[in-house]
């Protein structure tokens, strides 16, 4: 009988192999308007420009036409050619900054001191009653800064990030723990702390213009304040509560809707969870919240219209995309480790020339206790990609299998979709076997469109 094998799904790794142990690494699930499911190669990294000394380590925003980063001790600007200018100079050099863009200026905080440009004077701010601030945010005409350690931000006067009243401050005081960020969030102020969040909006008194909506203390807060995303009216945020444990949520109003998997938050809780770097985005039609583990090269992306994450796997000399913006049409991405700006772009199947590594592990079939015979697997994917030379000019992709769930692997098994061109051309792997259960691993790194459509195994079985 003709079986058809699970070959679209996302990544699961439950750490027990009895459970649904699955894998998917720099593939992506894409349906269409059809229904029709495949798994596309993730995108990869070309190199747009060097900026600044390096490393690259804050969030991209869009200002008058330019684009700003921080790398290093540098502000950089980045024109509408992606050439690079560098603005001014920060006391620090690593660790994350935040810039948010006004009006009138840009300000920078970077955990030690505040900056701001106006497009001609880059400076640093000396208002005494400037907090230490990891964050910076603009809302309403105001900047807003956090203040480290405690519960209070403090409130710039209209328009201007470097006059900071002394008594113009707040406390998020609904519940004892320290606010992590403050962002605007529909309008309003969403102060996040360590375990709750709180929203907060103008209403316009000149002495204190922001105040507290009655009940709307959330029961969530988060211990990596970097993880913070905005993305069409959605708010992504690696989130903690008091009692224990953290998971990855997204928000439009009070309710929060868990989207991470029991496995992914134990994955997660072995990773450095303070230093999560997230960004959201839209990429060809869909959106996209992408949450970084620099320090583990762990990267874990949602699709928020398929509802399943994927696993970017990098290599040790690949980038590490660090911040985003969308500028001059394109995908920006900074790199953690240099002073380099990338692209992230269809058609793209290397990192920067570093090999992609993708791999799907299906969902393990069984029958039931009845011993399976597989006669053969057939993997239907996009044919003759074949490039015309070098790495790639007859791609092979390789295929494992486990009649154990995945304790005992085979060898790997080779095959092609086609060269340049061979559009007839057939994957089947033959005469695997007899066993219980049968669970499949197919990956490649050739540096085409593998682009994986179905799989069917030709199955008898048995009593």
């Amino acid at each position: 009988m003709k079986l058809r094998i699970p070959l679209i799904g996302g990544h699961n790794q439950p750490g027990l192999r009895v459970l649904d142990d699955q894998l998917c690494v720099n593939w992506m699930p894409e349906t269409d308007a059809s229904g029709k499911a495949a798994l596309v190669p993730a995108p990869g990294y070309s190199l747009l420009a060097a900026a600044g000394p390096g490393p690259l380590r804050s969030n991209g925003v869009k200002w008058k036409g330019d684009c700003y980063f921080v790398s290093g001790s540098k502000l950089v600007k980045v024109d509408s050619e992606f050439k690079v200018t560098e603005i001014g100079e920060l006391i620090t050099s690593q660790g994350y900054a935040c810039i948010a863009a006004g009006f009138n200026f840009i300000a920078i905080v970077d955990g030690a001191s505040g900056y701001c440009y106006d497009g001609t004077t880059f400076e640093e701010i000396t208002d005494e009653d400037l907090p230490i601030s990891d964050f910076v945010e603009w809302i309403d005409k105001y900047y807003i800064y956090t203040q480290r350690d405690t519960g209070n931000f403090y409130v710039s006067k209209l328009q201007d990030p470097r006059d900071i009243g002394g008594l113009d401050y707040e406390n998020a005081e609904s519940r004892p723990d320290n606010l992590k960020r403050g962002i605007e969030h529909g309008g309003d102020l969403l102060l996040i702390g360590e375990y709750s969040s709180e929203l907060w909006n103008n209403v316009g008194d000149p002495f204190s213009p922001w105040q507290p909506y009655i009940g709307s203390v959330y029961p969530w807060g988060t211990g990596a304040p970097h993880s913070v995303a905005k993305l069409g009216g959605w708010l992504y945020v690696l989130a903690r509560v008091e009692d224990g444990g953290h998971s990855i949520i997204k928000t439009a109003s009070a309710q929060a809707v868990k989207i991470s998997t029991p496995a992914l938050d134990k994955e997660i809780s072995g990773l450095d969870y303070e230093s999560a770097f997230g960004c959201a985005y839209e990429y060809e039609g869909r959106g996209f919240y992408k949450l970084v583990f620099p320090k583990d090269k762990k990267i874990f992306i949602y699709e928020d219209g398929e509802g399943v994450w994927h696993e970017r796997r990098i290599k040790e000399d690949a980038i590490i995309p660090l911040g985003h913006v969308y500028f001059g049409g394109k995908h920006i991405f900074g790199d953690y480790r240099s002073h380099k700006l990338y692209e992230m772009a269809h058609g793209v199947y290397t990192d920067d020339g570093s090999e992609i590594t993708r791999v799907r592990r299906i969902q393990r079939i069984e029958a039931e206790g009845h011993p399976m015979t597989i006669h053969s697997v057939e993997l239907q994917m996009e044919p003759g990609v074949g490039l015309a030379t070098g790495q790639g000019e007859d791609p092979l992709i390789w295929m494992r299998y486990s009649f154990d769930g995945g304790y005992k692997w085979s060898q790997e098994l080779y095959g092609t979709p086609g060269k340049m061109g061979d559009y007839e051309n057939r994957l089947v792997f033959r005469k695997l076997g007899t066993g219980p259960m049968l669970s499949l691993e197919f990956g490649a790194s050739d540096p085409v469109n593998w682009t994986l459509v179905a799989a069917w195994a030709d199955v008898t079985i048995g009593k």
